[in-house]
Parts: C-alpha cells; structure tokens; sequence
C-alpha cells in the first residue's frame, strides 16, 4: 500500500490512488451533498474542485475511514506535484515561437542586407502558424524570468523527489513504517506546495512576466512562516540571476536584452 502512495506522490495514479479531473470532482461534491441530505454521513470533499484531485478508490472497503482521509491529506500533495510538474513543463522550455525569435535575431545580425527568402519565410513564421488563443497564451508568459521562475521551481521539486527516493529506500529497508510516519515526513510540502501552486495559478491568471513577475515574488518572500518564505527566496534567486545578467549586457556591453 505504502508503495501505491509514493507513486502517488510522484503524480502517478492507478487502482488504489485515482485521479480526479475537475468535473468528476463536482459529481462526487454532489454525490455528498446527496448522501448527507438522505441522513449518511457526508465524506470529505475538495470544496472548490479546481485543478485535478487524487484519493482512494471508492470502491475499496479494506480501509477504514480514518486510513482513509489520512490518504487522501498525503495524497493531495501528489495532485499539486502533477500540476506544479504541468506549469513547469509548459513555460520551463523555449517554446517553438521563442526559438524562432532567437534564430531569427541571430539571422538579421548578421546582416540584413541578404535577408531575401529566408528572413522572409522565418518572419512568415513567426507572424503565423498556431491558434491565435496558444500565441497569446504563449507569448504573456514566454520571457526569461518565467523561464528562470521554472528553474528554480524545478529545485522544489528536485529536492521533493530525492526526499521521496531516501523514503522509499528506508521502507525497504524496514516494512515497519506506517502512513502516519509517512504523513510526518511530509508535512513540510503541505506548507509548500500550497502557495506555490497558488502563485502558479497567478502567474496564470494574470500574465505575470518581467519586472511584475520580480515584485509579486519579492511580495511572496515577506511571510511569517519560514519555510513559504525561505522557498520563494530560493525562486527568488534564480531570477534575480537573469535580472543581473541583463543589467550586465546593458551597462558593460551596451546590449538591451528582453526576451
């Protein structure tokens, strides 16, 4: 069982752990409401079904309900992990629009008096090509802070993955750890991972980018606890890197880099 919660955490779902998609989510809040009308006991449900969800299979009655919701708490970690992993995987690369804009200032240094088809066709495509919906999507949140936001999510994350392979390495070692030792040793992520994807969700909503993407962090690091504080400051960090490199160029090599 205690196997089936660590792919869990890791974002991998399967009979035991499942994966709830956000209407799903509705039809089980639904289905509470229901049960508690008709007099039962109402189960736990997400409050507001945003985003995905993973908890125990219904359908398995070997757990008492207690095991149950312990699950479902250590769980809800790998559903933030999957969609944190999403953000990352989607604005942490150079998308095919942004490799085209550096090729394509790349080809006009090097002089644009032979542009002729070539420079045409590369202009072409990066005008067209794609939904107008993806382009606009991409192009608010394709700059490098966005980027640098990723790689220092990506150290979250890397350090949350080594925490699960030392704990997993440790249970097979000894099969005597439980799922209340397992929910102890993560406790710190369901301080983490709840802000964090909450400030992904608001880069989202609001297109943050550039210097609005430093100042909302910048925001996020005044906070009286201190491990939300001390992540945001490491994120921190990895974008204030791209923020002194462009400082750099402007003021040593006279080069304005916005990308």
């Amino acid at each position: 069982m205690l196997h089936e919660i660590l792919f869990a955490l890791l974002g991998h779902t399967g009979s035991v752990i499942i994966e709830l998609a956000p209407l799903e989510q509705a039809d089980l809040a639904r289905q509470v409401f229901f049960n508690a009308a008709m007099g039962g006991e109402a189960e736990s449900a997400s409050e507001a079904p945003v985003g995905i969800r993973f908890m125990v299979n219904p359908n398995l009655n070997f757990l008492s309900r207690a095991e149950v919701e312990q699950i479902n708490k250590i769980v809800s970690l790998g559903a933030a992990f999957k969609m944190i992993q999403q953000f990352v995987a989607k604005y942490g690369g150079i998308n095919a629009r942004m490799a085209l804009q550096l090729a394509y200032k790349e080809h006009g240094a090097a002089g644009r008096g032979g542009q002729g088809a070539n420079g045409s066709d590369m202009e072409n495509s990066l005008n067209g090509g794609g939904s107008d919906a993806d382009d606009e999507e991409d192009e608010a949140l394709n700059g490098v802070y966005v980027k640098a936001f990723c790689s220092g999510v990506n150290q979250i994350l890397q350090v949350y993955k080594e925490h699960l392979l030392a704990l997993e390495g440790e249970y097979m070692k000894d099969r005597s750890m439980t799922i209340a030792a397992l929910q102890l040793h993560l406790a710190l992520y369901h301080q983490l991972f709840p802000a964090l994807l909450a400030f992904t969700q608001e880069i989202t909503d609001q297109s943050l980018s550039g210097g609005q993407l430093l100042d909302a962090l910048n925001q996020r690091c005044v906070s009286g606890n201190p491990v939300v504080k001390n992540m945001f400051t490491r994120i921190l960090f990895a974008c204030h890197r791209v923020f002194f490199h462009q400082v750099n160029a402007w003021v040593v090599h006279g080069q304005l880099i916005d990308l």
